[in-house]
């Protein structure tokens, strides 16, 4: 008996001789997953979605908020201070919950689109933690469009910040300002001479906002990625300015190894 990792949504009749499992093979294939905030007035619908646009809906944050102010009541200055500590509230709520409900599917997705008219997605952006923000994507559209009809117009085939950040760390090579390896890469870092920190692990992010750094993940999802992680490992930089001399690694603080935290 053959149990398949997902379920098999498609008919395939044969007559010939032969037991057919190449439908099979291509089910054990990593899927490659996106993630999508549907933001639609004062509700928020959360999606995971393939390559091939199977949407999946995973939350739906809604709220009903003032926008209109009754003769008598309030005063006016009082009642726009409710109204915008209503909508601070609730802008962290959607931010809580697309962490929560996506935080299990994180190693899986490939980016993350912050759809919305007005400036409501690129409010959630700004609220999200900084191990997110290298995922993210804003999507403008005018309102009337239908979420399909989106989807069709996104970019799904390249992380676009990884792919620009890699490609100028292959051109600074001959400049003497790369770092690669580890405790190298975090010496940079705690000194303050780290631009651009290229690492496989989401938690690095945080660290990276102390110091001013632009944290890349680099996951291996695409060619470039692969390559940079076969050719210098996993942990990479650009550096500020030229480096004369290295810094001396600082052995304590230096990542723990991946095989202790992800796959």
């Amino acid at each position: 008996m053959i149990i398949p990792p997902r379920p098999v949504l498609q008919r395939v009749y044969q007559c010939d001789r032969r037991f057919h499992t190449e439908m099979l093979v291509a089910l054990e294939q990593p899927t490659t997953y996106f993630g999508l905030a549907w933001c639609r007035g004062d509700q928020v619908d959360i999606y995971t979605f393939s390559a091939q646009f199977e949407l999946v809906k995973r939350a739906t944050c809604s709220a009903h908020l003032k926008n209109a102010h009754r003769k008598g009541g309030q005063s006016q200055r009082r009642f726009e201070r409710l109204i915008e500590g209503q909508r601070h509230d609730y802008g962290q709520h959607v931010a809580d919950t697309l962490c929560k409900t996506l935080d299990p599917h994180l190693l899986s997705l490939q980016r993350l689109f912050l759809v919305g008219h007005g400036s409501k997605h690129r409010d959630l952006q700004q609220r999200l933690p900084a191990r997110w923000q290298p995922l993210c994507e804003c999507v403008t559209y005018d309102g009337t469009t239908a979420l399909h009809d989106v989807l069709k117009t996104l970019d799904l085939n390249v992380n676009l910040q990884s792919e620009r950040h890699l490609t100028d760390f292959y051109a600074r090579r001959h400049e003497d300002r790369i770092v690669y390896g580890p405790a190298e890469t975090w010496a940079c870092l705690e000194a303050g001479q780290l631009q651009v920190l290229f690492s496989p692990r989401h938690g690095d992010a945080d660290r990276c906002a102390a110091f001013g750094t632009t944290f890349v993940l680099v996951a291996g999802r695409t060619a470039l990625e692969q390559r940079f992680r076969a050719d210098f490992g996993d942990y990479g930089g650009i550096t500020r300015w030229k480096l004369d001399t290295a810094p001396e690694p600082l052995l304590d603080t230096a990542p723990e190894p991946l095989m202790d935290t992800e796959p």
